[in-house]
């Protein structure tokens, strides 16, 4: 994912250029936004940017001075440019510092501005994959060509080489692969590398399949067939990918096994290592047992969308604020249906369901449970594999009926007003909500209400909503292209100033800086 900045000092047209593409298409992101060429610079300056668009003339620093010194810092950072009709003189300056290309901005429309970033990120993956295949000629004076092979085969299954690179490693590593055909196997296991190769080399007729580890659980091997016959091969490593997976399976082995395509060429058996990662990545949603198939790859849905998953989320707060354990477990099955159904990527399901989890965790322990509802075994710590959706959704529900089972029938201790008042907030937090509204809802009057409200949740009622609205805002931080101005008027604080003080106050980070760093880990 290419990070970009964009940088004009009217912010119309910054938000026409934001949401003008489907950026995610693009692999792109919209890391921040500038108005004007010195915050651009800084941005750049700190680091993980990879793309600057920006116009010629703005305040504290125009276009032409903002590229001459980013590239300057880092000559890989990819600059272009927006300008008006009579701004070509600076053009021609921005070009000579460095700009890959320009467009004008009354031509500015979404076929123009795709092809535009799509050049750069071209541009940017050519640039990246000759700096490895230079620093890979380098290393091979200097270091064993065992690891230079470790490199290229992650590099391979990466998709990050293409038939140039490939075949320019193949001669220089002296790399050779058994057989005429290959087909490629991935095995999601805990089994030590080494007795994982033994068991690989059991029963494979005559060739020893090349094992390579592609990360802490995965290993992706390379079954060499000496037939070309395309049939022969894949009649072949089925059966024996059925045998493995038994073997494992019957030793109490916990395993995933993916089987792909037959390959020929080393570009192919590329493209079905990068399948398999994908496969690997699925198993979040599909279950990290069994044996399957990955000839068509995997498929996640586009960015999540928070607000499909609303009205599940509203009815759980409100059957656990009433302590109705069956409505809470339905609302929570109808949660995880409804992320299953948009199946977004898995990094930032798991992002969003751990924030979610928080979330459930502080409802819970207002009914005397735990509000470290996944920190069980093997839920999300990896102590005992992986923690496929599944394996989250049994842990919330577990949490969710053992805390209302014990929790008294009158809802935790809370009187029926108070427990009005807060389904009244859960449900209606996106609104302006005063005293009056809630008092009135409750029927109490304001100041009767307000004591009350104190001694039953031990906070006031102003603090106990902010605190609710910034929760909900976390959540909604999570997709890349939400402006942090649009969540504040979403959760109902349209004061974007005391909205990103309460947040800093509630949280201990700025809403920019939680939101990067929970991008960052989805990434």
């Amino acid at each position: 994912m290419y990070n970009i900045i964009i940088a004009d000092d009217d912010r119309l047209i910054r938000e026409d250029v934001r949401t003008m593409v489907d950026w995610s298409r693009l692999g792109c992101r919209v890391a921040a936004e500038a108005d004007d060429g010195a915050q651009a610079l800084e941005l750049v300056r700190r680091g993980d940017v990879d793309i600057v668009l920006t116009d010629i003339y703005m305040p504290m620093m125009d276009g032409v001075e903002l590229i001459r010194q980013v590239k300057a810092d880092d000559p890989h950072v990819c600059c272009l440019v927006m300008s008006n009709y009579d701004d070509f003189e600076y053009v021609k300056e921005a070009m000579k510092h460095g700009a890959l290309d320009y467009v004008l901005k009354y031509k500015l429309d979404k076929p123009t501005l795709s092809g535009l970033i799509r050049q750069a990120t071209e541009r940017i993956g050519r640039e990246r994959a000759e700096r490895r295949r230079h620093e890979r000629s380098l290393a091979i004076g200097e270091k064993g060509k065992d690891s230079l092979r470790e490199a290229f085969w992650r590099d391979l299954f990466a998709g990050v080489l293409d038939e140039r690179a490939i075949a320019s490693a193949v001669r220089d590593l002296e790399l050779a692969l058994p057989g005429q055909a290959w087909v490629p196997i991935g095995l999601d296991t805990d089994l030590p590398p080494e007795r994982l190769e033994a068991e690989l080399r059991r029963e494979w007729p005559g060739l020893p399949p090349v094992a390579v580890r592609v990360g802490p659980r995965r290993t992706i091997a390379i079954l060499g067939c000496e037939q070309k016959s395309y049939l022969h091969a894949q009649n072949e490593s089925f059966e024996y990918a059925r045998q493995l997976y038994g073997r494992l399976e019957r030793q109490g082995e916990r395993i995933l096994l993916l089987r792909g395509d037959v390959c020929q060429k080393w570009a192919e058996l590329g493209k079905q290592g990068v399948r398999l990662n994908q496969a690997f990545e699925a198993a979040f949603y599909d279950g990290y047992r069994g044996v399957r198939e990955t000839l068509r790859g995997a498929e996640f849905g586009a960015r999540l969308e928070e607000s499909r998953l609303d009205a599940s989320e509203q009815a759980l707060w409100n059957a656990i604020q009433m302590n109705r354990a069956d409505e809470a477990q339905s609302a929570l099955a109808d949660w995880f249906a409804a992320l299953r159904r948009q199946r977004p990527h898995p990094g930032e399901a798991q992002a969003y369901v751990a924030l979610f989890a928080n979330q459930l965790g502080k409802h819970l322990k207002k009914r005397g449970g735990s509000a470290e509802v996944l920190n069980g075994p093997g839920v999300l710590s990896g102590e005992s594999g992986p923690a496929g959706l599944d394996r989250i959704e049994t842990a919330l529900q577990a949490a969710v009926e053992r805390t209302l089972k014990q929790a008294p029938a009158s809802g935790g201790g809370y009187r029926s007003e108070i427990i009005k008042a807060i389904v009244y907030l859960e449900t209606n937090f996106r609104q302006e909500i005063s005293l009056n509204d809630v008092s009135d809802h409750v029927g109490l009057s304001k100041n009767h209400f307000c004591k009350l409200f104190k001694q039953e949740t031990g906070e006031n009622f102003v603090n106990y909503l902010n605190r609710l609205r910034i929760e909900r805002s976390k959540l909604m931080l999570l997709q890349p292209e939400a402006s942090v101005k649009q969540i504040a008027v979403q959760v109902g604080m349209g004061n974007y100033r005391y909205f990103c003080k309460m947040f800093k106050s509630l949280t201990g980070k700025r809403p920019m800086d939680f939101k990067n760093e929970q991008l960052r880990m989805i990434r």
